[in-house]
């Protein structure tokens, strides 16, 4: 990416929600502060502390999730912001069965009941390389439909609220504004 003129590099670390990383924030900085592009640190940023960690790293920028998911201007549903206050980072958990890869969700009893590992089945799929495709898109559809009816129902509908480990440091809905300067201001 670097030798065909990208700009920077959003680096979603193991603590992000939604797609997961594998690499803490600090492993994919030492990783890729050699190309000498802008690194953007996306997860687990929900507090000062978190941000200025990952500007004392080296990172030029944060990137915020679900901070903002658990904002007064984010039209999710108010249930789904409620669970992401609610939530502590030990309620956090990866799970396979939306898209096929890694996605970090809070461990709700829907997640509990439907499992997070893929079964033998869609395994095989998702590595043979004829239908990895064809699985991933099926994948995709299912996770828009089922993340539209989470985000409209709410708690009438069993599924998946996507969030990262910076729900430990998420205790109220506040506006952008305020977290933002949350963040930036002393």
């Amino acid at each position: 990416g670097a030798d065909c003129g990208v700009h920077g590099l959003i680096c979603v670390n193991d603590r992000a929600g939604g797609h997961l990383g594998q690499k803490s924030k600090q492993t994919l900085f030492n990783e890729l502060k050699d190309f000498k592009i802008p690194l953007i640190c996306a997860g687990g940023i929900s507090t000062r502390e978190d941000y200025l960690e990952a500007l004392e790293i080296g990172y030029c920028a944060v990137q915020l999730g679900t901070r903002f998911i658990a904002s007064k201007e984010c039209n999710a549903h108010i249930d789904y912001k409620r669970a992401i206050v609610k939530a502590k980072e030990k309620d956090i958990t990866e799970t396979l069965k939306i898209s096929g890869v890694p996605i970090s969700v809070i461990n709700t009893e829907h997640v509990q009941a439907s499992g997070t590992k893929l079964g033998k089945i869609e395994s095989f799929l998702f590595k043979n390389p004829k239908t990895k495709k064809l699985m991933r898109a099926l994948y995709a559809l299912k996770m828009f439909r089922g993340l539209s009816k989470a985000n409209s129902k709410a708690s009438q509908y069993k599924g998946y609220w996507c969030a990262g480990r910076s729900v430990e440091g998420i205790d109220e809905i506040l506006s952008v504004q305020e977290i933002v300067d949350s963040l930036v201001k002393a």
